[in-house]
């Protein structure tokens, strides 16, 4: 992450915007179980994972983002849309065991 930022401070002098979409803890997600059947320490893994990356990338590339003035920071979900009944693995609430309340 460091080498990025430093290449785009050294190429472009600021940081316009950040998308954060970084999840990277996919192989622990169970979307074929139950919520009460998951490894719940794969769970915490993947939700670790998630937070750790978008926390770094938020910290390494905010000074950037600040040089800039305006820059917008833009996080992207897994959802296909809020009202959605089936989620992005094609799952339904009755099928994952989640529901909204």
């Amino acid at each position: 992450m460091d080498s990025l930022i430093w290449h785009i401070e050294k190429d472009q002098d600021r940081l316009h915007i950040l998308v954060n979409g970084i999840l990277g803890g996919g192989r622990y997600a169970q979307w074929d179980r139950k919520l009460l059947r998951h490894d719940i320490s794969g769970g915490l893994k993947m939700l670790r994972m998630g937070i750790d990356t978008h926390l770094i990338t938020s910290a390494r590339a905010l000074p950037q983002m600040i040089k800039t003035g305006n820059a917008p920071l833009v996080k992207m979900t897994d959802v296909i849309r809020p009202d959605s009944e089936i989620n992005d693995k094609g799952l339904s609430a009755d099928e994952t065991g989640c529901r909204h309340p």
